[in-house]
């Protein structure tokens, strides 16, 4: 069974977590909010929740970031045991 803890911005389950990690790939990529907003059609808003764990988003949506980031869209997550 999987509990979605969003002010920590990880999925939990019974042995392991999934980190979504925009925020800290687009600031490496020094992108603003704005920047990646044009490059993947998503709202400034959308993506500012996204990012502080606000909202999930759909694969559709992570399909989107990864192409605008030019990476692929595992990177966005990190596992952690």
């Amino acid at each position: 069974m999987y509990v979605i803890q969003k002010e920590k911005h990880t999925i939990v389950g019974d042995d392991m977590r999934i980190k979504f990690l925009l925020k800290k790939i687009r600031t490496e990529r020094k992108m603003s909010l704005e920047e990646l907003s044009a490059k993947s059609g998503i709202s400034k808003s959308h993506l500012n929740y996204l990012e502080r764990g606000e909202k999930e988003p759909s694969l559709s949506v992570v399909i989107r970031i990864a192409l605008a980031l030019n990476i692929d869209e595992k990177e966005l997550y990190e596992v952690i045991i």
